[in-house]
């Protein structure tokens, strides 16, 4: 079902404001607010955008402050847990529903709805060789991957399977999923190839994704470096002289 901004204005009723530009705010809960369903939200210039009224309208997105599609899905601007940058988090508007098994005492019943959270750890992001591994990961980037699905699902793909990793047009879930292996959905040199590349080198892959900018035009090697230790490169990656935070 497709959900409206009007649909969800004359819901929702008295108890939101509604805005010139279009969007909405909750009257008991002023940090919520509800967008219309063209929504945009940009990380980089830190704003939600959409059209009203014959133009493009806008917002800052702030921490603390909550933004709702139609839908109900929610999207908030928070810190990350130890490295010194924010992100946007999406929450889907319906839970996942889990049975709960019937079992003796002990047998973990109350662990299928504890958070994940305390079983992640951080800390700094290494690099093994400097130039072997960029070599590597500059290989991974670079490769045209427009053949990498098999002839039944190629037909299928809405996207352009050759757009390059470091593109707009692909997302950092793409690029994940990109680099699985998957019997049914790549073909075999395709799965061969990255079923050889080290969790390390991925792991880079993926940090160069989730941080590139386009105004680097492509030089995304000068950016992520290690420093120089005794004469020798060191092991620890930063981007932009600023080490890394990976989760493990």
């Amino acid at each position: 079902t497709e959900h409206r901004f009007a649909d969800a204005i004359k819901l929702l009723g008295d108890t939101i404001t509604l805005h010139k530009d279009g969007y909405a705010t909750d009257k008991k809960y002023p940090h919520i607010h509800i967008l219309p369903e063209d929504m945009q939200m940009d990380l980089n210039s830190q704003t939600a955008s959409w059209h009203w009224g014959g133009g493009q309208k806008s917002i800052r997105i702030l921490p603390g402050h909550v933004y709702l599609h139609p839908s109900g899905y929610k999207i908030r601007l928070l810190k990350h847990a130890k490295a010194p940058t924010f992100r946007l988090i999406g929450t889907g508007p319906e839970g996942t529903y889990c049975h709960k098994p019937s079992t003796v005492s002990g047998g973990g019943k109350s662990e299928i709805s504890k958070s994940l959270n305390d079983a992640v750890i951080y800390g700094p992001l290494y690099i093994g060789d400097y130039e072997k591994d960029m070599d590597y990961v500059q290989e991974i980037i670079e490769r045209d991957y427009s053949n990498c699905f098999t002839p039944e699902h190629a037909k299928a793909q809405e996207r352009d399977p050759s757009r390059p990793i470091l593109s707009p047009d692909r997302s950092l879930g793409s690029v994940i999923n990109l680099l699985a292996p998957d019997e049914e959905l790549y073909t075999d040199e395709h799965n061969d190839y990255v079923s050889k590349t080290p969790n390390h080198i991925r792991a880079i892959v993926f940090a160069i994704k989730r941080l590139a900018k386009p105004q680097w035009n492509g030089d995304w090697r000068s950016h992520f470096t290690v420093d120089e230790v005794n004469g020798d490169p060191g092991h620890e990656l930063k981007v932009d002289n600023r080490p890394l935070v990976g989760s493990f």
